[in-house]
């Protein structure tokens, strides 16, 4: 079980790299990336799961709702190796695994692994990081 987690998560990391390079009908296509941020709560680093949908890149004007996805208590991990668990069930998994068109930013952090305490902040400050760098979004308050 564990090694296929690894090679899904290699796969997943080499399609996302591809995916940025490469255009549907001049739009960009759909991306998915891991991004690193420093956890306020536990003072560790962690990743989060960042989906941009095709014509994210190419439609700079456009605006579109941003959906923060909590997983289940069988996706929990330690945000860096475990990351790919949090591709199992939900919108993350439908749209990059199973590759729906879903036309919004989807935000996949996750939390602690069981028996370690969720941090207080819960998954705030992985949305909060992803605002930094992105266009801003009416659902990020921003």
């Amino acid at each position: 079980m564990k090694r296929r987690v690894v090679i899904l998560g290699i796969a997943l990391l080499t399609a996302s790299v591809w995916s940025g390079f490469a255009q549907v009908d001049g739009r960009s296509r759909a991306q998915l990336t891991r991004k690193r941020y420093l956890s306020s709560a536990t003072n560790q680093e962690r990743e989060y799961f960042l989906y941009l949908p095709v014509g994210y890149d190419t439609e700079k004007g456009k605006k579109g709702p941003v959906i923060l996805f909590l997983h289940g208590g069988g996706e929990r991990g330690d945000g860096l190796a475990d990351l790919e668990k949090t591709l199992v069930h939900g919108p993350i998994r439908e749209a990059w695994v199973k590759g729906r068109d879903l036309p919004f930013l989807l935000i996949g952090p996750q939390m602690p692994a069981s028996g370690a305490p969720a941090p207080p902040g819960g998954p705030g400050p992985a949305a909060a990081h992803v605002s930094g760098g992105r266009r801003r979004t009416p659902a990020l308050g921003r």
